[in-house]
Parts: C-alpha cells; structure tokens; sequence
C-alpha cells in the first residue's frame, strides 16, 4: 500500500505564453482568478532574432552540450556559419537554435560546423531576401547538367 504525504513548504510557479491573457480574460477564454494568480511578475523576454549578440554564447552552449551528448570532437562553429545563424530570423527562438545545433553537429565531419552542415534555410536566409536558398540553386544546377 501506498501512503500519500502532504506536501509542505514553498511552491514556486513559472508560467509562459506568448499570448495576451488579460485580453483572454476580457473575451472569457481565461479564468481571472488563475490571471491575478499567476500574474505576480511579468517578464518580456524578446524573441531571439531581436536578441542577435545572444545567438553566439546560446550556440557555443548547445554545441557543447550536443557534442558530450553524442560523444563526438566538434568543438567549434566556423565564422560563416556563425554569421549565417545571426542572420536567420529564429520564429522558434531558442528551441530551434538548439535543434539546429544539435542537428549540425551530429553532421558535422570534422571538428568545426560548417556552413554546411546548417540546414537550407539558414544557409538561404545568409544569402539575404535576393539569395537562392542552397537546395533549389543544387536543383537548378543539376537540372542543368
């Protein structure tokens, strides 16, 4: 038999969305009560492509811990990549920089990430609006062959 024990002490909560919940309260979609509950502090954390002197330390750090999680020798980004991953606008913040790492170095053929080794649309979106992205200029030129 299991005996369940009352849990003592403090609680803290933290809670994010990206949504207006004062105005899901208006339009009934949000308990007000839970709002004032969880509305102690409020912090605006801006999205990533508005933070771009972040993207370098947040990319060192996933690289590192991707290369010990997959137990491989890539310790470094080349200045190409870095610059290709500064220039991509990141809609999914943080979470698809470290997918994206994480995806480079297990690609990764030597100990340094390489333009290459990020996915076609980050290397398109280093080519800047005007830019062919990489798969559709390879198709392009194979066509052509």
């Amino acid at each position: 038999p299991s005996v369940v024990m009352p849990a003592c002490g403090p609680v803290r909560l933290i809670a994010a969305t990206h949504r207006d919940l004062e105005v899901m309260v208006e339009a009934g979609r949000f308990r007000e009560d839970l709002l004032y509950r969880l509305n102690t502090m409020t912090l605006r954390l801006p999205p990533l492509r508005e933070r771009t002197d972040e993207i370098k330390p947040l990319a060192e750090r996933f690289l590192q811990e991707a290369a010990k999680q997959a137990n491989n020798d890539v310790r470094s980004i080349d200045p190409k990549a870095l610059a290709a991953l500064e220039q991509y606008s990141w809609p999914g913040n943080v979470r698809e920089l470290r997918n994206v790492i994480e995806r480079a170095v297990a690609l990764a053929e030597n100990k340094t990430i390489m333009l290459a080794d990020l996915t076609d649309r980050i290397r398109g979106a280093a080519k800047g609006a005007t830019g062919r992205p990489v798969a559709l200029l390879t198709q392009f030129i194979l066509s052509r062959a």
